[in-house]
């Protein structure tokens, strides 16, 4: 039958990869790098999954029951594929999962995800095991799943992800996108270098940020060629730049773009499916006023009674008049992010002519997120593109404390814990034999976090964001790697000042006292612009560390408002 192994076959691998345990979580052990790994589902989220995956030479077989799907993506990639459903025994053992170090169940049930994960786990008691459960109503209890019988190691939620993605690109109004790492006090954003943009042209040598500014260009798009800069690239008209800053710091590099920020407080969403619920969650802890619309009679009510503080509207977004009558041209940004992918970009762009100063889509292309800003869409995020990052966080190497996988994935942005034995620790980052094609962004030592340069120095405990193409993450993982019984399983990054840095260690470089400077506390009189640092570029002398965000959980969300009508 089409898509089946044959024999020995690409389903049948050689060889099973060691897992360990570290802080309760899963992690692959053995020098081969290599994992097997079984994907149960085969549609576009587990599409995006095998295909990284592949990527990584890891060992790679689909469980589905559509054997003409399964089909089509071994033509396309380097996997093996097994016809029968998740949940059947029989599927699984033909796809040899006792010899898997990973399972991740993706289909589009829930339940199905849940009882193959169960199986995987009597089956295959070593295996990571991931589950994709999408139903708002499953995450009321974030642990429900963690522990005995389903001893998931992470519950995959595409939608969540993605919402939470549109939001924090909503709170940076004119980014394209915004990741951030070390708990929201870095973020990294993405701006199009339009030839109006005050930054074009120039080169990053050359590059001033605002006085008491720090921050760095950590990757830049041209014409699909992705790069991790260095002093001498240029920001070209067209290109896309990521910009490295403390969440503080993020008015003044839009400024610094061109870009005039105005804060965004209503948001209209079209469709009233998971992701709408996620989003407006996400908005609402951010006092933003939410609308959804949809032509779902029985998805308005549910949503209503799940969002008492929302408006939801049964209407036909679609409709200009329905629009308008709704208030479109009042809208700070509006959302289209329903199941009906063929509709969203042409509600978005319909949104936008009639009045709203923003519009988003939810796109199941990543292509799209690229393209969307050309065609008038000011960001487009992909749910199957947010959620690889938190299935890479369980095969890298070392203390990886977040992942994030950015232009289709051709480079990674990892956030790790420094431990002893390192390359990196007690020399200067110059000398430390970082790898090219790859950049430390910044270092965390307790509340205190500043910019890399050349000459900081790293200790063990630290924070570390570092940028690299996808070809290097190998080399990378190496000048990381140190005695993980070194240091105790690190603790959340402390969203407040106040946290002490790592026993015994020094204020970061450039620190002229273990205090943090007061926020907003103004530079010296007559300062000069300080030049945006090149890679291995040192500091100037004395250059203090700036203020850190005072960021707490987020605001209560607003009053109840009006139900379903």
């Amino acid at each position: 039958m089409p898509g089946e192994p044959q024999g020995d076959g690409a389903a049948r691998f050689e060889g099973c990869i060691a897992v360990r345990r570290w802080n309760g979580v899963g992690r692959c052990g053995s020098g081969r790098g290599a994992m097997r790994v079984v994907i149960i589902g085969a549609g576009q989220v587990g599409f995006a999954i095998a295909q990284r995956l592949s990527w990584e030479h890891h060992e790679v077989v689909l469980v589905d029951r559509d054997a003409h799907r399964l089909a089509e993506l071994t033509e396309r990639l380097d996997v093996g594929s097994v016809q029968g459903s998740g949940c059947s025994p029989v599927a699984l053992r033909r796809a040899e999962v006792e010899k898997a170090g990973m399972v991740i169940a993706v289909t589009d049930s829930d339940e199905v995800n849940l009882l193959a994960c169960l199986l995987a786990g009597r089956l295959a008691p070593q295996a990571i095991r991931l589950a994709r459960v999408r139903d708002p109503d499953y995450h009321v209890d974030p642990d429900l799943f963690r522990g005995e019988p389903f001893g998931l190691a992470a519950v995959i939620n595409p939608e969540e992800e993605a919402a939470r993605r549109i939001a924090r690109t909503l709170e940076v109004p004119g980014a394209l996108d915004v990741v951030q790492f070390v708990g929201g006090r870095v973020l990294l954003i993405g701006i199009r270098i339009d030839p109006e943009n005050p930054l074009a042209g120039q080169p990053l040598s050359r590059l001033r940020a605002p006085e008491g500014i720090q921050l760095r260009v950590a990757c830049l798009e041209r014409r699909g060629k992705v790069t991790v800069p260095h002093g001498d690239d240029t920001l070209v008209p067209g290109s896309i730049a990521y910009i490295a800053c403390l969440r503080e710091h993020a008015p003044a590099v839009l400024q610094l773009a061109g870009k005039r920020p105005e804060p965004v407080r209503s948001v209209m969403i079209f469709g009233a499916e998971n992701l709408a619920t996620y989003l407006a969650r996400e908005l609402q802890a951010r006092q933003v006023r939410v609308k959804i619309i949809s032509s779902d009679p029985e998805r308005c009510r549910e949503t209503a009674e799940r969002l008492p503080a929302a408006l939801v509207v049964q209407g036909d977004g679609t409709d200009p008049e329905v629009l308008v009558e709704e208030g479109i041209a009042d809208i700070d940004a509006f959302v289209a992010g329903s199941r009906h992918e063929d509709r969203n970009v042409p509600v978005a762009l319909l949104a936008k002519s009639l009045g709203a100063r923003l519009a988003m889509v939810a796109a199941s292309s990543e292509t799209f997120e690229h393209l969307a800003p050309s065609i008038g869409i000011d960001a487009a995020t992909s749910p199957q593109s947010a959620v690889v990052g938190s299935i890479l966080q369980f095969l890298r190497h070392g203390r990886v404390l977040g992942v994030q996988a950015l232009w289709s994935r051709d480079v990674e942005v990892l956030e790790l814990q420094a431990l002893e034995g390192s390359k990196l620790v007690a020399r200067p980052l110059k000398k430390a034999g970082f790898p090219r094609h790859a950049m430390v962004l910044t270092v965390s030592r307790g509340d205190q976090t500043v910019i890399a340069t050349g000459d900081t120095m790293i200790a063990p405990g630290d924070r570390v964001v570092a940028i690299m193409r996808r070809e290097v993450v190998r080399k990378v993982e190496k000048v990381f790697a140190g005695r993980e019984d070194s240091l105790p399983p690190p603790a959340p990054a402390p969203a407040t000042p106040g946290a002490p840095a790592a026993a015994g260690a020094a204020p970061l470089a450039g620190s002229p006292a273990p205090a943090v400077p007061a926020a907003g506390a103004a530079p010296p009189a007559g300062s000069p612009a300080p030049a945006v640092p090149a890679a291995g570029a040192a500091p100037p002398a004395g250059s203090p560390v700036p203020p850190v965000s005072t960021t707490p959980g987020g605001p209560p969300p607003p009053p109840a408002g009006p139900a379903a009508r």
